[in-house]
């Protein structure tokens, strides 16, 4: 079996094991948190996720192209710079302009910034053809995202904030 068809299937099982486990989790989350709170964090989670592909200007694709140690470098800190810079401008919006608390509002901040890390990071595996690192990585991220939100209310942590941390 050639490696891109194995990376291929351990990633399409792994994606699916991930969202098939966020999926059945979906209604004990609901369960937990009600509808205001997952109205006040959908419009904080709608401007991270479009504002994560913005965010470093479609710069991370020359992981894919260059072999050049400095541009590899440059993306490196053209992310770092353009993910604080995003997730400052993420946290200011959610806490002036949506009423968000300061502790959410830099949570909104932190995961925008993570987004965008975790975007390239993802990009520096696939030019290194690490399909398990990868699948291993979406799994954990999709599975865990609602685990986590989960036991972070269960423990008493605001809904809001329990959704953004997770």
């Amino acid at each position: 079996m050639s490696r891109v068809r194995f990376g291929l299937g351990v990633q399409a099982v792994s994606a699916t094991l991930g969202q098939a486990l966020a999926i059945g989790l979906l209604p004990v989350l609901t369960r937990l948190a009600p509808p205001a709170v997952f109205g006040a964090y959908a419009p904080i989670m709608a401007l991270s996720v479009v504002g994560s592909v913005i965010g470093v200007l479609r710069l991370e694709q020359i992981i894919l192209l260059s072999d050049d140690p400095n541009d590899l470098r440059l993306v490196r800190g053209v992310t770092l710079i353009a993910s604080a810079v995003g997730g400052a401008g993420l946290g200011l919006t959610a806490t002036s302009r949506l009423g968000r608390s300061y502790a959410e509002s830099a949570a909104a901040g932190l995961l925008y910034s993570l987004t965008v890390v975790n975007r390239v990071w993802t990009l520096y595996r696939v030019r290194e053809g690490e399909h398990l690192r990868i699948a291993t990585a979406g799994l954990l991220e999709s599975g865990g995202t609602a685990l986590f939100q989960i036991g972070l209310i269960l423990v008493g942590v605001d809904g809001v904030l329990a959704l953004l941390a997770g």
